[in-house]
């Protein structure tokens, strides 16, 4: 994060940032989602950016699985130089500046559109798709796994001004996380040994993890581990 601005300063194939405490519901309604998406490096493969929409895991319902293994409709632009919706896709037009252009998806319980300008005015043709049945997180993400169709992109985006609105937008607090995933532990000859999953930790983040037990009202440390 720099400048209120979300940076990707990686080339991992489908980098995203989940938005955790909005989510779009099954209920009758609309919903609209925005982004400003600035080129900053386009790398030696030409790459993506966009949403991903309605991230859902079929097997588990918590919203960790979400984050991790589950699938959403793509909806984006390529440097190879289309756009994408779902299956829908359309030709980038000569003189579309990919050092700015805002994309902008609305839905609701039937349909899905997707409207793409850059700075400068010029748009894409309007590509729509059908919206049924789409729940779930919305996440920003930079280069696209796109499978078989082209080679993952390097390319590096900025993403700014992002907006979730309308009806079928719902408010979940309580979905925020971290910064420990989950725990998992056995207990074997009296002794508790327990392993914290921690999501990706920067360089000038805390490098240790706690465990602490509460003693009638305070709390003890017990141990402490490096984050490998």
């Amino acid at each position: 994060m720099e400048d209120g601005k979300l940076y990707c300063i990686g080339d991992v194939p489908n980098s995203r940032v989940n938005i955790l405490t909005h989510v779009i519901t099954t209920e009758l309604g609309e919903y609209e989602i925005s982004a400003k998406i600035m080129l900053k490096d386009k790398g030696k493969v030409p790459g993506s950016a966009g949403f991903l929409i309605g991230e859902f895991d079929e097997e588990d319902p918590d919203v960790r699985a979400a984050c991790y293994f589950g699938k959403g409709v793509k909806a984006g632009v390529s440097l190879n130089g289309y756009a994408f919706l779902k299956d829908k896709t359309t030709k980038i037009p000569e003189g579309f500046d990919f050092d700015e252009f805002t994309i902008k998806i609305t839905g609701n319980n039937m349909k899905l559109k997707m409207d793409v300008a850059d700075k400068n005015g010029i748009k894409l043709e309007k590509l729509i798709c059908n919206g049924v049945g789409i729940k779930g997180l919305v996440a920003v993400v930079n280069n696209f796994d796109m499978g078989v169709i082209e080679n993952p992109g390097k390319s590096q985006f900025c993403f700014d001004d992002i907006k979730l609105s309308g009806s079928k937008i719902v408010e979940k607090p309580e979905n925020s996380f971290g910064p420990i995933l989950w725990t998992m532990h056995t207990l074997s000859k009296k002794t508790v040994k327990l392993m914290a999953l921690l999501p990706p930790v920067g360089k000038d983040d805390n490098q240790n993890v706690s465990l602490q037990f509460k003693e009638g009202e305070n709390w003890k440390t017990v141990a402490t581990e490096s984050i490998e």
